[in-house]
């Protein structure tokens, strides 16, 4: 009887001192307004994608999303400083795209019948600009859906979502809710009814 106390102890020893990790839930990533796509390949530089909380016009969308802007008369001839001189020519410009979405995924890109001053995206469409001689879009579209209707202020700009959601950890080391520590502490429970069970009946 003794060695039967001596293991049940143990077992409840160890179940109150294994760790509970907290669970992470991994969120989507979504852009409160459109997406904003910046090809700058053609000038050595890369793909790059930003969220455009304000998108009252394509060249407020621009630079909503983070990116710098130059101008050659009223066209946009830089996009944070590529190319390195601020020129426009029929062959090298920077073009203006737009793409909207279709289902679960955005359409091709169409090319800009108005200006980046002209144009007014919608939330949840995506924005597109590449440098070349504009017969060609944007090399990618943007991974998930903008999400529509979204909110033009600047505190929306300036709060982003996180990306990961976790549950904290409590001060024993336990996650509050979680269904790994609801079962450590139901599994102690058990052991230590077996153990007054058995300490009764041989009372007996």
């Amino acid at each position: 009887m003794r060695r039967t106390l001596a293991v049940l102890a143990a077992a409840v020893w160890l179940l109150a001192a294994t760790p509970v990790l907290p669970q992470a839930t991994a969120a989507p990533s979504a852009c409160e307004g459109v997406w904003v796509v910046v090809d700058a390949t053609a000038l050595g530089g890369t793909v790059s994608t930003g969220c455009a909380p304000e998108h009252a016009t394509g060249a407020q969308a621009l630079a909503s999303a983070g990116f710098s802007t130059a101008r050659s008369s009223t066209m946009i001839c830089q996009i944070d400083d590529r190319p390195d001189r601020c020129e426009v020519a029929a062959s090298a410009y920077w073009s203006y795209w737009q793409a909207t979405p279709e289902g679960e995924r955005y359409g091709d890109w169409v090319y800009a019948n108005l200006g980046a001053d002209s144009y007014h995206p919608r939330g949840g469409d995506a924005e597109g600009w590449v440098f070349g001689d504009g017969s060609a879009p944007p090399s990618s579209l943007p991974g998930t859906l903008a999400v529509a209707g979204a909110s033009a202020t600047p505190e929306a700009a300036a709060t982003p979502s996180p990306a990961v959601t976790t549950t904290p950890p409590q001060p024993d080391g336990s996650v509050a809710g979680g269904p790994l520590g609801l079962a450590a502490v139901a599994g102690v429970a058990a052991l230590a009814g077996l153990g007054i069970w058995v300490s009764r009946r041989r009372s007996r």
